[in-house]
């Protein structure tokens, strides 16, 4: 979605995305391991879109997307600073597949 205006984007697609970079529960980066994660964001057949979680060398999502800062505690959960969006080209449940 690069260049794309927030405001052409309709409200399907931008919860979609915006979902994406959301999972279940509390999670903080001492309970990550290198493996897929689901996000909230709906995939294919009732499943959850996936995010691709490496902790070789910090915790980069998806090969591209590095987190900046981890476990800022939050009221409803924990939260990941992160260097820019969450590609999804690399997921076992394509979110391009959704629209």
């Amino acid at each position: 979605m690069d260049g794309i205006p927030i405001d052409d984007i309709d409200d399907a697609t931008l919860t979609a995305v915006l979902l994406y970079h959301v999972v279940s529960g509390s999670v903080k980066s001492t309970d990550l391991s290198t493996d897929y994660v689901p996000s909230l964001s709906d995939g294919a057949a009732g499943t959850k879109t996936d995010i691709y979680v490496d902790i070789t060398s910090g915790v980069v999502l998806n090969g591209s997307t590095t987190v900046t800062t981890a476990d800022i505690m939050a009221t409803n959960g924990v939260i990941h600073k992160i260097n820019k969006a969450i590609a999804t080209n690399c997921c076992r449940y394509r979110f391009e597949e959704q629209f």
